[in-house]
C-alpha cells in the first residue's frame, strides 16, 4: 500500500483527475472505491487533493490551501459548484454529467 500523503501536488491532481474520470464513466458515488484510489492509504474525505493539503494540528482539514478550492472559489462545497452537485444527485446521469464537469475544471490547474 502507497501512503497518499507522499504524493507530490502534480501527481496528487493527476491522481484525482484517473478518479473523477472513472466517477464520470460509472456514476458511482464511491470515491475512495475508484482504481485510481486503490492500494493508497491515507486519503482524507476520499480525495487525493485533501489529502495533499492535510490537517492543521487542531486536525482541521486546510481546504483553502487546495487547488481546486482556489480555482473555484469555494471548493468542493461552492454553492452551485459541480462537486456539491454531484453529492446531492441521486441519478446515475445526473452524477456523471458533474463528474465530467469536475474533470475539465481539474484539468486546468
Amino acid at each position: 500500500m502507497k501512503d497518499a500523503r507522499e504524493l507530490t501536488r502534480e501527481q496528487s491532481i493527476e491522481k484525482t483527475i484517473e478518479m473523477w474520470e472513472e466517477l464520470a464513466e460509472t456514476g458511482s458515488r464511491g470515491k475512495s472505491k475508484t482504481k485510481a484510489a486503490q492500494g493508497y492509504t491515507y486519503l482524507i474525505c476520499g480525495c487525493f487533493l485533501c489529502t495533499f493539503v492535510g490537517e492543521n494540528k487542531q486536525g482541521y482539514r486546510q481546504c483553502k490551501l487546495c487547488p481546486y478550492y482556489q480555482y473555484v472559489h469555494g471548493g468542493c462545497y461552492a454553492q452551485n459548484g459541480p462537486y456539491a452537485k454531484w453529492l446531492d444527485s441521486w441519478s446515475t446521469e445526473k452524477r456523471k454529467k458533474y463528474a465530467k464537469k469536475i474533470v475539465e475544471q481539474l484539468k486546468e490547474l
